[in-house]
């Protein structure tokens, strides 16, 4: 019977790539949004391994990472992965103290993805054809205005932290299909106070409608 994995990233291009990636090496694979559908997934029944997003809405990847060792009983220990666009010690620090076990940093190489599927669920062997690109930029394009209102939203509430979530949200994204200033620009974004993010937020419209042109 093949293995079990769940996938829980609030960015839709990272969702389809990893289960892409997945579904081929043979696992059964599903997907979740954020952290209050993982523990709904996890209730309906019991899965051999957990890719987790750091950052999502309604509930983040620790706080759901914390329910699942809390609610495991003593003869388990399910694998949990983070997903994480931060590598520092600090960052790794704070994903092990929430009952994580590994890391896959963003964006998602397949040589990493299949190292950890490796590591925990036992040798797998890539070699099918990736997925097609004009679906993961589609996929993008759907989903990038949405993150793009929420940091002008946070600036409008002068909101730092909506503004820095939502632009993690977006990195990752453009990231994955190579809209590289685009990641640059959420990255710094991520990092900024609201005059630094009122001036790079136009520079984020702009690149973004030349991108999608």
């Amino acid at each position: 019977m093949p293995k079990r994995i769940l996938v829980a990233d609030d960015q839709g291009v990272n969702r389809k790539l990893t289960m892409h990636r997945l579904a081929l090496l043979g696992f059964e694979v599903d997907v979740v949004e954020n952290g209050l559908q993982v523990i709904e997934a996890i209730g309906r029944a019991p899965y051999d391994l957990v890719f987790m997003d750091c950052h999502m809405p309604h509930m983040d990847g620790f706080r759901a990472s914390q329910w699942i060792r809390q609610h495991e009983g003593a003869q388990r220990r399910t694998p949990i992965v983070a997903f994480t666009a931060n590598s520092g010690i600090a960052d790794r620090q704070q994903c092990l103290s929430a009952g994580m076990d590994d890391f896959v940093s963003k964006p998602i190489e397949e040589a990493e993805l299949l190292r950890v599927v490796s590591r925990w669920l036992g040798p797998a062997e890539a070699g099918a054809p990736s997925i097609d690109r004009e679906e993961l930029v589609g996929i993008f394009l759907a989903d990038a205005p949405a993150h793009i209102r929420a940091i002008g939203d946070g600036l409008s509430a002068g909101n730092v932290k909506q503004i820095a979530e939502a632009a993690h949200a977006l990195k990752s994204g453009s990231g994955n299909v190579g809209a590289m200033r685009i990641y640059a620009l959420c990255e710094q974004l991520e990092k900024t106070d609201l005059a630094g993010a009122a001036r790079l937020f136009d520079q984020l419209e702009t690149e973004f409608r030349n991108w999608r042109s």
